[in-house]
């Protein structure tokens, strides 16, 4: 039985690393461009500010629409 389980148990692991990112939060977008999670939730905020979605009371940037503003962004004061 051990058996069965220790195989399900690396079946779901190979699984979750195929599953592919789609969202970042907060912080991970603070770590990426090197600034406060606090900036960036003032940039979350902000007319034309970091894409985002409110799901309850979680924000989520979805990593595609967030490198777009990051280019689209370059030369701009926030």
């Amino acid at each position: 039985m051990s058996n069965v389980i220790k195989d399900l148990t690396e079946k779901v692991l190979e699984h979750k690393k195929e599953i592919e990112k789609k969202t970042f939060t907060a912080k991970e977008v603070s770590q990426v461009l090197g600034i406060s999670e606090n900036k960036v939730r003032q940039l979350l905020r902000a007319k034309n500010g970091i894409p985002n979605i409110k799901i309850g009371s979680r924000i989520l940037v979805p990593i595609t629409r967030f490198e777009e503003w990051l280019n689209n962004s370059i030369g701009q004061e926030f």
